[in-house]
């Protein structure tokens, strides 16, 4: 299995390369421990700071946009700080965002999902990637996390409400350590 390649960071790399900038920054971050809020450094982040953003748990499946980034509050039409993550979601999805938080938040697993706008018109339809990786607070618990969305396609409508295409993918840790840390 040493030769297997994954296909889910050959596509983050390719496809969303501020998301797989922010993979392999908690990679080398998390030392046999998750990290802490406070490791967190934006000046080893420039190119990933328009799209980043922090969390803080709000229960097992929801978290509150502590800090937007300028990608979110464009999506958002306003500052994003103090939303509900979930309010970006559209209630029909709200489930799925709700399991891969629930896995974030109890399990530490790092979550990716694919979103797409909800608009019904394809030429104004924009889709994206979302990552989130836990993080400790000043006390050991995990409840902040740091994460990044990043669309394709062209942002006319804001605010923007987006659909989870599939359900939440656990982001394969053991790889990312593997192909990271040597």
């Amino acid at each position: 299995m040493e030769n297997v390649i994954s296909f889910q960071f050959v596509h983050l790399r390719k496809e969303f390369p501020i998301l797989h900038e922010l993979a392999v920054y908690w990679t080398n971050l998390n030392r046999g421990d998750l990290p802490r809020r406070s490791d967190i450094d934006p000046r080893q982040l420039e190119r990933v700071l328009p799209y980043l953003f922090i969390l803080d748990r709000t229960g097992t499946n929801d978290a509150t946009i502590r800090l937007g980034s300028t990608q979110l509050e464009t999506l958002t039409g306003a500052p994003a700080k103090g939303l509900q993550f979930s309010d970006l979601i559209d209630p029909s999805s709200r489930d799925l965002i709700a399991d891969g938080f629930e896995k974030l938040w109890i399990k530490n697993t790092p979550q990716s999902f694919d979103i797409t706008s909800s608009f019904t018109d394809e030429r104004d339809t924009i889709s994206g990637k979302v990552i989130v990786f836990p993080l400790r607070d000043v006390f050991g618990r995990v409840t902040k996390a740091v994460g990044a969305l990043q669309v394709m396609g062209r942002i006319k409508y804001p605010p923007y409400t987006f659909d989870i295409r599939r359900a939440a993918q656990d982001i394969d840790f053991e790889y990312l350590m593997k192909i990271y840390k040597g």
